[in-house]
Parts: structure tokens; sequence; C-alpha cells
């Protein structure tokens, strides 16, 4: 909690539940790690990479979110605030599932 990480790997790591509450994250790759109900409630994100990771059930409220990649990762379940969706990048499965987190109804 409160850390700050720059500059990491980290690769084929189950981290459940972790807890990075208000840290600093600056050039991270997360590389196939289980990451289901991590805690990033606060935290600044900056050049991220989540690749083929699970985060699903992760709390990302509150959270600055500049030049985030989620994609390739499951992101079922995750709490995320509408403000932070400009600095993130997702594949178009994510898109729509992250439509139906805001509460937005898609009909045709």
């Amino acid at each position: 909690m409160e850390c700050r990480i720059r500059d990491v790997l980290i690769e084929r790591s189950k981290c459940v539940d972790l807890s990075a509450k208000f840290s600093v994250l600056k050039s991270v790759v997360f590389m196939d790690c289980d990451l289901e109900g991590a805690n990033f409630l606060g935290a600044k994100m900056e050049n991220v990479l989540f690749m083929n990771c699970n985060l699903n059930n992760s709390q990302f409220s509150q959270t600055k979110l500049k030049n985030v990649s989620f994609k390739g990762s499951s992101i079922q379940g995750i709490s995320i605030d509408k403000e932070s969706f400009g600095g993130i990048t997702v594949n178009t499965g994510q898109a729509l599932y992250l439509v139906s987190v805001l509460g937005l109804k898609i009909e045709d």
C-alpha cells in the first residue's frame, strides 16, 4: 500500500487480493499474472500493461490511468470510474463489457 513501483516486469505471479491502494506504478508490465480481486484504489498508473492477466473483480476506482492497457486480460467484475476511461486501451470485447459497467444499454 502506498508504494512506488517503476520499470518492473512482473511475470507469471499469483497476486490474488493484492493491495496497491494509493500506489504509483510507472512503466510496469504484468504478464500472465493472476490479479483477481486486486485493489488499486486511488493509485496513479502511467505506461502500465496488463498482458494476459486475470483482473476479475479488481478495484480501479479513483485511479488515475495514463496509457494503461488491459488488452488480452480478463476484466469481469472490474470496478472503474468513467473518468479513467480516457487513459486505458481495451479490445472490442472489453469495450462492450465496460459499456455495460457504465449502465449504458445498447439496442438495435
